[in-house]
């Protein structure tokens, strides 16, 4: 039997958490022995999905992160012992991984390689990398080439999400082509389609605003990577020209752009017609029932959410951003593809798809039908290849 420790940041609700979480609860627990390292003490909301017989543990220690944030870095003094602390905890997080990594066969850094300094690794150890983004987001490449270079070589394979990923990496380190590999994200489609029927947890009000007419956005609430300001400025474009039963704008996600995205809508006149629901277990009831599922994006990996609405036939409107909108879509077949930054081409999209007797909307929903499509994320087939290379020499 294998032994595996995977190691991710955190176990919030995202979609790399919820992909590692459907992983780890597909493998054969009989091939492989399983221990998940966690960095972060935050927000781990998923843990519950977790299986039973899968071990989790915590990295950093907690009271000294707090001691560390209560110091601040106002005065000298203080500067000096905050600066102590985080030598301690550097050095106490380095023994728990070298005692989580002592007896495992293989590593997967889940997280893009962000741990592989913190763990000192005997000298067979197998070690796998993830990545769930676009390379030019995740590192920084045109600055410390070198460096990036030096991380990822010490990987004996590299899984990219998306085939676009893997052929970024393998162009610009072509050092690296042997070791790449392109695996899509797993999804459990009969879960979705389950739980996208699920609404008795939902209180009165919330049951209400599924039954209106609505557009949606799932996403973390982030302003580097997400792109609001275009979604809102679309919307708001959209209202403008349909002020008579005019569809509502929900954004499901939490994150700390939240003041900022509340500070534009008011701005913008938009409060009784954008609403922040905040974090759901359950995204899925919401994206059954809304009338497009918008993905409004600077850059991606490969966005669950657009995958989660193929799963469910929803209508998509995404950005053409790197990576993964493009891929997931099919070139713009199953799903609207709109340029980066264009409030204007988005909001005509929003209006066509939404029309009655649209040819656009039709096309899509029919391309919809084939489910040829999903078969690469099919849950087994992926578990299969993750597997193959987790007994790979």
């Amino acid at each position: 039997m294998k032994k595996v420790l995977f190691v991710v940041h955190s176990l919030g609700i995202g979609g790399v958490e919820k992909i590692l979480i459907e992983t780890l609860n597909s493998v054969n627990k009989n091939k492989f022995d399983i221990k998940l390292a966690v960095n972060s003490f935050k927000e781990n909301i998923l843990e519950n999905e977790l299986d039973n017989n899968i071990k989790i543990e915590y990295i950093q220690n907690q009271k000294i992160i707090e001691k560390i944030e209560n110091l601040g870095n106002k005065n000298s003094y203080k500067k000096i012992i905050r600066f102590f602390y985080k030598k301690y905890l550097k050095y106490i997080t380095q023994k728990k991984y070298d005692l989580l990594s002592y007896d495992r066969d293989i590593i997967v850094d889940f997280s893009n390689g962000e741990n592989i300094k913190k763990i000192k690794f005997k000298d067979k150890i197998k070690k796998i990398c993830w990545i769930h983004w676009n390379i030019y987001n995740v590192f920084d490449i045109k600055n410390k080439r070198k460096k990036v270079l030096k991380r990822l070589r010490k990987f004996d394979k590299i899984i990219c999400v998306s085939k676009e990923i893997k052929e970024d990496l393998t162009k610009e380190f072509i050092e690296l082509n042997g070791k790449v590999e392109n695996i899509y994200n797993s999804m459990d489609r009969k879960k979705i389609l389950f739980k996208s029927n699920e609404i008795t947890d939902l209180t009165s009000r919330e049951k209400e605003l599924l039954k209106k007419n609505y557009l949606l956005m799932v996403s973390r609430l982030d302003g580097k990577v997400k792109d609001f300001e275009t979604l809102i400025s679309a919307y708001e474009k959209y209202k403008k020209n349909n002020e008579e039963g005019t569809t509502l704008l929900y954004i499901l996600g939490e994150g700390s752009y939240r003041e900022k995205l509340i500070e534009l809508i008011e701005r913008k006149k938009l409060k009784n017609n954008i609403l922040l629901l905040g974090k759901k277990l359950n995204p899925y009831p919401w994206i059954k029932n809304s009338k497009i599922l918008i993905q409004s994006s600077k850059t991606e990996g490969l966005p669950t959410t657009l995958i989660e609405g193929l799963i469910l036939k929803k209508l998509m409107i995404a950005t053409d951003c790197k990576t993964g909108p493009r891929e997931i879509l099919d070139n713009g077949n199953l799903g609207v593809l709109v340029p980066v930054n264009d409030s204007e081409i988005m909001s005509e999209k929003i209006v066509e798809l939404l029309e009655e007797n649209s040819e656009l909307k039709y096309k899509i929903e029919n391309n919809l039908q084939n489910d040829d499509y999903l078969k690469k994320y099919d849950r087994w087939e992926v578990i299969k290849e993750i597997e193959r290379v987790l007994e790979e020499k």
